[in-house]
């Protein structure tokens, strides 16, 4: 597709699509949870929370799912087998499994209050869970099971960082541990180089290859200190090590960090965003920005409501829904306990993503055989809706109206269309565009 065509698509699809400064307020939850996580699943294109704690202090593994197009909640049908908070969620695969990709979650606290080490997954496409029982995480503090919060993925590669036991000194540990779904079970963990500093209620991500660790908690044995320090270090050479990089401009823990890659298409490239602040045993609004590039933090926007231990997703993709694609945070606590937010907010992001999204779009579209003698097949994701299909000559003049039926592949039938190069033009739920396609006979 041309380059004009490109910015004409831009202007018809995502006029709903604003640049926003601040956060906004996106519609109330279903649920009300703190001290769990969510992810955003691209091939349903949905949210995921697979439970969390509650304000009685009891800990529900209800999953809860939002659909970001119609903006509403509602729970799946499942539960997580052992219910838990204080967790984080990473997207995975797994090619011994029937659906290949599952949201993975690792120890966590118990209704009991213990701390589990089972690694558990749900199954958003047939709507199961599991726990992968060949490799519980090997961590121990102490000789004890400890509290896993903190975890970051790349390169279909789970890392845990840190942890902590309150009833074990010295409570917090430096360990960092690594699960590979892709090796033989029973032996898909190994620990790599130890953190710079032993600590907790990290916040994590990776950019560009890189696992950063920034701020946490410490614990003196009476009260969690949250922490300026932030380290990272490199995937593609784990063996050298943390490497120590600019204090947060505050003491922070217990929140969520959106990272951007270097061709991220998104308008925060090499810059990671902290969104709230846990400052045990209060939280704040504040947010921060790193600059990779530079190695310095500033503010930026805060949150319309303090809060800690929250859900944080980014959606990538443009729903033609408010938030679409935006950074959201989810529930969390805000003054006490019992106080749990059914709030969420969102910062919409800008609209020079709009290309290169279109683009990646559009080749989810494939007309094979091309070049084509009588029929071909076009085919793209389940889960997108094809409105109409048109043939159009090279000046433009429409020759053919294709029926459209709810399958994929769609057969295409050219047999009454002279050889030569024709525009196939699909219109879907979300946008119109056309493919090249050639006829020969």
């Amino acid at each position: 597709m041309k380059k004009r065509n490109i910015k004409v698509l831009i202007n018809l699809f995502l006029f709903s699509i604003i640049f926003s400064q601040t956060w906004q307020y996106g519609p109330q939850t279903g649920f009300q949870f703190w001290r769990f996580d969510g992810e955003y699943f691209p091939i349903t294109r949905k949210v995921y929370f697979l439970g969390g704690r509650l304000a009685n202090n009891n800990t529900d593994g209800t999953i809860w799912c939002f659909n970001p197009e119609s903006l509403t909640y509602y729970p799946v049908g499942r539960s997580m087998p052992i219910p838990i908070s204080n967790y984080t969620i990473s997207i995975l695969k797994d090619t011994t499994h029937p659906d290949t990709y599952g949201l993975y979650i690792v120890g966590g606290r118990t209704q009991a209050g213990t701390f589990t080490r089972a690694v558990q997954v749900y199954y958003p496409l047939s709507n199961n869970v599991a726990i992968i029982g060949t490799d519980s995480f090997p961590g121990l503090l102490s000789g004890q099971p400890y509290l896993t919060p903190d975890a970051a993925v790349d390169n279909n590669r789970l890392y845990v960082l840190g942890g902590f036991n309150h009833n074990i000194s010295p409570y917090t540990t430096n360990q960092v541990w690594m699960y590979n779904p892709e090796t033989t079970p029973g032996s898909r963990w190994r620990q790599l180089p130890s953190l710079g500093l032993a600590r907790v209620y990290i916040t994590t991500c990776v950019v560009n290859g890189k696992l950063y660790a920034m701020g946490g908690c410490i614990y003196d044995g009476t009260y969690l200190r949250a922490q300026k320090y932030c380290e990272v270090m490199s995937l593609s050479a784990p063996d050298s090590g943390w490497r120590r990089i600019a204090d947060l401009p505050d003491s922070s823990g217990e929140t969520r960090a959106f990272g951007f890659d270097s061709t991220s298409p998104f308008p925060f490239r090499n810059k990671i965003i902290i969104a709230g602040n846990g400052k045990w045993p209060n939280e704040t609004p504040q947010c921060f920005i790193y600059d990779i590039e530079t190695n310095s933090w500033s503010t930026f926007t805060n949150l319309n409501s303090a809060r800690r231990n929250h859900a944080g997703v980014l959606i990538p993709e443009p729903l033609n829904s408010q938030g679409t694609p935006g950074m959201w945070v989810f529930g969390g606590r805000q003054g006490a306990d019992t106080n749990i937010l059914r709030t969420c907010e969102y910062y919409q992001l800008g609209v020079e993503i709009a290309e290169h999204l279109i683009k990646e779009y559009i080749k989810k579209f494939n007309i094979q055989p091309n070049p084509a003698k009588n029929y071909a097949k076009l085919t793209y994701p389940k889960n997108f809706e094809i409105k109409e299909l048109k043939i159009y000559t090279k000046d433009g003049r429409m020759i053919k109206n294709l029926p459209v039926k709810r399958e994929t592949p769609i057969t295409l039938d050219l047999t009454e269309i002279k050889a030569g190069v024709y525009q196939l033009q699909i219109k879907t739920k979300d946008l119109k565009f056309t493919k090249t396609i050639k006829i020969v006979k």
